[in-house]
């Protein structure tokens, strides 16, 4: 199913997302397929107004940054993908000088980026849901991230009931009447 009638406020909640926080940015490929699958985008006029939508938040708040200072602006961007923790976790830092932890910096991020493809795969796929690939693709995030933030960590609490939702658990009954009565007994 795709975005459906309510694609407006849907994609605007998103460019309004990645005004406050770029972040949002990891899931900006999945809305990009909901929207390809949505069937009230009849052509590629369409599908181009949409992500319009979803870009003119970020955008027009963008753009007295980027006319003031490109340069910095830029780097603000792509910052959480280039720094290094350095300050943070010195005990990291080190062990990368020793060479005992292989996976981090540029292979780290590159294998971070990698997972993320094969979540989008299997959501192209339809063996995942929209609510599965938003949590895989935060915890990829999470897990693989340099620095590590406390809030990161939240994330993965905040998103984990929409799973739920869309495995549909909550409207599931364990057992049948018969087994709920010989449990009752017991």
């Amino acid at each position: 199913t795709g975005v459906q009638t309510c694609a407006l406020p849907i994609l605007l909640a998103l460019g309004l997302s990645l005004s406050m926080k770029h972040m949002a940015i990891f899931l900006f490929p999945m809305y990009l397929i909901l929207l390809y699958w949505d069937k009230e985008v009849q052509n590629l006029r369409e599908y181009l107004i949409n992500i319009g939508k979803i870009v003119i938040i970020p955008l027009s708040l963008s753009i007295p940054f980027m006319i003031w200072n490109l340069k910095a602006f830029v780097y603000s961007m792509i910052f959480s993908g280039t720094r290094v923790a350095e300050e943070l976790y010195d005990e990291l830092n080190n062990s990368i000088q020793d060479e005992t932890l292989l996976a981090f910096g540029v292979a780290n991020r590159l294998f971070m980026v990698l997972i993320m493809l094969f979540v989008y795969y299997i959501f192209v796929q339809k063996r995942i849901g929209r609510f599965t690939t938003s949590f895989l693709i935060f915890v990829t995030f999470i897990e693989f991230n340099v620095v590590l933030f406390d809030q990161y960590r939240l994330w993965r609490v905040a998103l984990l009931p929409f799973i739920f939702l869309e495995l549909g658990i909550f409207e599931r009954k364990i057992g049948s009447n018969d087994q709920q009565q010989d449990l009752e007994m017991e």
